[in-house]
């Protein structure tokens, strides 16, 4: 715990000992929140379990900039990664605690134009309220985004082809079934009606 001495609302790096194992901690933190008390792994574990800590205070950091930077001297000080007195396991500094107005200018630039998601894949892990039954369990990959001539062709692929036999694996009897009894006793608000109203008119007029 800190005690009344401490000012937690300045950046620092920290230094906690779990007393039952008789083990520390050290970390960083910008400040302000007093209930932060570390992200390391086994320190985690053994912090949930045993609750007792003190805490010492290694640094005040007046250049939040510098954090990362003071955490590294201090953790290189204890040699903690091979200090069996230390939970850490590693010298180095991680995560962009000291996000600078320059560093958050750099990160804004550096991200412009690309896509959070290209490339990374996700598994549908219940799909039993997706039509059709959708695709559970199967693996799905966003690609690189496609462009205007490949959506043209796409289209045009796809013009006059007959999909009643698709359609019949889909909508089957069960499925049809299973869906009316799932919206039974369901109330719709105006404003769903009114949407629904909208692109039914929308439908027909592009026929």
């Amino acid at each position: 715990m800190y005690n009344k001495t401490m000012e937690f609302n300045k950046p620092h790096i920290y230094k906690r000992k779990i007393v039952e194992t008789g083990k520390y901690y050290i970390g960083k933190h910008k400040g302000g929140d007093k209930y932060y008390y570390g992200s390391g792994k086994d320190y985690k574990v053994d912090l949930k379990k045993y609750k007792v800590i003190e805490t010492e205070i290694l640094e005040y950091v007046e250049d939040i900039s510098k954090l990362n930077e003071r955490e590294i001297y201090w953790l290189e000080h204890f040699d903690a990664v091979n200090n069996p007195l230390f939970y850490n396991k590693t010298n180095k500094s991680y995560g962009p605690v000291s996000q600078t107005e320059q560093w958050k200018k750099d990160q804004s630039e550096r991200m412009k134009g690309k896509s959070t998601t290209q490339g990374k894949t996700w598994k549908v892990k219940d799909a039993s309220n997706m039509v059709g039954g959708g695709s559970k369990g199967k693996t799905w990959k966003r690609s690189i985004p496609t462009t205007q001539e490949t959506k043209d062709k796409i289209s045009n692929s796809l013009k006059g082809r007959d999909n009643s036999e698709w359609k019949e694996k889909i909508y089957t009897e069960e499925r049809n079934q299973k869906l009316s009894e799932s919206l039974k006793g369901r109330e719709m608000s105006e404003e769903t009606r009114l949407k629904m109203k909208e692109a039914a008119k929308n439908r027909w007029k592009n026929k």
